[in-house]
């Protein structure tokens, strides 16, 4: 159930930063917790009480899922401000504050960078043109590169969960979850 409320909060969290024209890295990661890591991990939990109520056990299988929730999350938000990307989806329209934008609306506020420091607080439509131009000054900020290592440390993060769920529960046919951890691959952005 607390993982269903902070998935909650981390929604109404995510419709405010919405409006919010700062770069607030550190508030978009605490959203993609609450969000994505606390619901994945709160399904995963409801899922895996069917089978167990070793608290131990459910403990780990929230651990692994919380990672697994943020990381995919997170790579979901590259994607939606990756300039290689054609179909991009509507985060950049939308103005969206994910980590990767709010990283680097914060990197723009340092450098001055007004275009886009404009972008982030206005309301109006965008051209495809805009939108690539916007992706790519997000990737020159090197926002990819900072949300791809956060990404891949949540990854590491479920991989080790995973490792002391199958030594805890003794049942090596339980490492056939590691087809759920997304794949990190370092690539040219």
């Amino acid at each position: 159930m607390q993982g269903l409320l902070s998935t909650c909060i981390g929604q109404d969290l995510d419709v405010l930063q919405e409006t919010n024209a700062s770069g607030d890295a550190e508030l978009a990661y605490a959203i993609t917790q609450r969000k994505s890591g606390a619901l994945v991990a709160a399904a995963c939990q409801i899922g895996a009480a069917l089978a167990t109520d070793d608290a131990a056990i459910l403990a780990l299988i929230g651990t692994f899922s919380f990672h697994v929730g943020i990381t995919a999350q997170l790579l979901n938000d590259i994607a939606g401000v990756d300039p290689n990307i054609q179909d991009r989806g509507s985060d950049l329209r939308l103005r969206k504050k994910t980590l990767p934008v709010a990283y680097a609306l914060r990197c723009a506020a340092e450098e001055g960078l007004s275009e886009l420091l404009t972008w982030g607080t206005s309301t109006t439509p965008l051209t495809p043109a805009d939108e690539q131009q916007i992706a790519t000054t997000i990737c020159d900020l090197a926002a990819l590169h900072y949300t791809w290592i956060i990404a891949d440390a949540h990854r590491r993060e479920a991989l080790s969960a995973l490792r002391k769920l199958v030594q805890t529960t003794q049942r090596q046919h339980v490492a056939h979850l590691r087809r759920l951890v997304p794949n990190v691959r370092a690539r040219r952005v």
